[in-house]
C-alpha cells in the first residue's frame, strides 16, 4: 500500500533492520522551475518534432538545465533530521534515480551541494526501479527486514510493489511512500 506524505517527519523507521531507498530529484533535491509542469509542457511541444524520441530529447534538455543551474534542498530539517536517525540506527541508505549514469559525478556533485553525503557505491541508476531495487535487496542487502522507498512518482511506487510481490520477496516489510513536498 501506497501512503502519501508531504515530509520527511511523516516516515517511521521501525526498529527492525531497515534499508532507505530514496529517489533524488523532486524526492530530496529540486531546481527551479523545473516540475511535473515543466516536464509536460516541454514534451508536449517536442512530440510533434520527435515523435517516439521525444523523451530522450527532452532529457538531453533536463540534463544540460540540471549542469548549469543549482539544486535546492527539499524538506530541509526533516530531511536532515530523517537522515540521522537512518544513521544513528545503523540502518542502511541507498540512492536510487533514473537519472542516466553518466551523470554519476554531476549527481553526487548535486547531492554535496545539497548536504546529501553519500558513497557513491550507494548510489544506484535505472529507470526500472521496481528490478534495480529487487536486485539491491537481493545481492547486497538480503537480510534487513525492512524496505522503505520514497519517490514523487506514482508509477515508481506501483513498479517496485509489483516486483516485491513474488514469493522470495514477500518476507520483507514494504514500505511505500510518495512524497509531495508543498
Amino acid at each position: 500500500m501506497i501512503k502519501y506524505i508531504n515530509s520527511f517527519s511523516q516516515i517511521n523507521i521501525s526498529n527492525l533492520k531497515t534499508l532507505v531507498v530514496l529517489d533524488i530529484d523532486d524526492t530530496l533535491i529540486s531546481f527551479k522551475d523545473v516540475n511535473t509542469i515543466w516536464w509536460d509542457i516541454n514534451y508536449k511541444k517536442l512530440y510533434p518534432i520527435y515523435k517516439e524520441n521525444t523523451y530522450n530529447h527532452l532529457e538531453k534538455l533536463w540534463t544540460d538545465y540540471i549542469f548549469n543551474n543549482n539544486p535546492m534542498k527539499l524538506d530541509t530539517d526533516n530531511l536532515t533530521s530523517f537522515l540521522k536517525n537512518i544513521k544513528n540506527n545503523n540502518h542502511e541508505l541507498v540512492i536510487l534515480t533514473a537519472r542516466d549514469k553518466s551523470i554519476l559525478e554531476l549527481t553526487m556533485r548535486h547531492l554535496y551541494d545539497c548536504g546529501i553525503y553519500i558513497d557513491s557505491s550507494r548510489v544506484f541508476f535505472n529507470r526500472n526501479k521496481g528490478y534495480e531495487l529487487k536486485k539491491i535487496v537481493m545481492n547486497l542487502f538480503p537480510d534487513v527486514d525492512n524496505i522503505i522507498f520514497v519517490d514523487d512518482i506514482i508509477q515508481n511506487l506501483v513498479n517496485v510493489e509489483i516486483s516485491f510481490n513474488i514469493p522470495e520477496l514477500l518476507k520483507y516489510n514494504l514500505e511505500l511512500y510518495r512524497i509531495k513536498h508543498i
